[in-house]
C-alpha cells in the first residue's frame, strides 16, 4: 500500500470564491482580505505544466498537496489536524495478472478471458458464480453494465459473434482499480 495525500480543495474553493465574489462583512468572519493577485497565482501554478494535470495517485497530486499546504501555512491558516495541511490515507491498486476458467471441463484460452480487477482475488465452484449469457442478438455493454452496477461478480459467456468488440473492451476492462482504505469497487 502506498500513502497519498490529498489537498484541502474546500479551503482553497472557499478562498477563491471569497476573493471574486466577495462575501458580506456582517455575515463573514472577519479575517485577513485575499488578494486577487494571490489567488490566480495559486491557480495558475495549479494549472501549469509542471504539475502535469495533479493526476489522481500520482506524485503531480502529491506535488499539489504539498504546495497548498505550504500557501496555507503561509496565509496563516489554523491546520484542521494540528500540525499538517495534508489528508493522509491509504489506497490499494488491484492490476489484472491473470485467469483461468474452465468451463464444462474445458480450459478457456487466457486471450479469450476476461477479468475486471474490482477485487483482490476470487474463486468460484461449480454452482456458486452467477452466470449471464450474452447471445448473437444482445449487447456486450449491456451485460457488463449490469454485472458493474449491481456489484456482483459474475461469469460473463458472450456468444463468438462478440469476440471483436470484447477485444476492443478488453483496455479497458482490464484497467487497474484503486481502492482507498479497503473500500471495494472502483474509485
Amino acid at each position: 500500500m502506498n500513502k497519498f495525500c490529498l489537498h484541502l480543495i474546500p479551503i482553497l474553493s472557499a478562498l477563491v470564491m471569497t476573493a471574486f465574489f466577495g462575501v458580506s462583512k456582517s455575515v463573514a468572519q472577519q479575517g485577513p482580505e485575499i488578494e486577487r493577485a494571490d489567488v490566480e497565482r495559486i491557480v495558475s501554478t495549479l494549472a501549469s505544466d509542471d504539475m502535469q494535470g495533479r493526476r489522481a495517485f500520482s506524485e503531480y497530486a502529491v506535488r499539489a498537496a504539498e504546495y497548498l499546504a505550504g500557501e496555507f501555512e503561509a496565509a496563516g491558516l489554523e491546520s484542521p489536524e494540528g500540525d499538517d495541511y495534508l489528508q493522509h490515507f491509504s489506497a490499494q491498486t488491484v492490476t489484472y495478472r491473470n485467469a483461468r476458467v474452465t468451463v464444462d471441463g474445458r480450459a478457456l484460452s487466457p486471450d479469450r478471458v476476461l477479468v475486471s480487477p474490482g477485487v483482490a482475488s476470487f474463486s468460484w465452484s461449480t454452482g456458486d458464480a452467477e452466470v449471464i449469457v450474452v447471445g448473437p442478438d444482445d449487447e456486450p455493454i449491456e451485460a457488463l453494465s449490469i454485472a458493474s452496477t449491481v456489484g456482483i461478480d459474475a461469469l460473463i459467456l458472450m456468444n463468438t459473434i462478440h469476440e471483436e468488440r470484447l477485444r476492443q473492451l478488453a483496455p479497458m476492462i482490464r484497467r487497474p482499480v484503486r481502492t482507498l482504505s479497503g473500500s471495494p469497487g472502483r474509485t
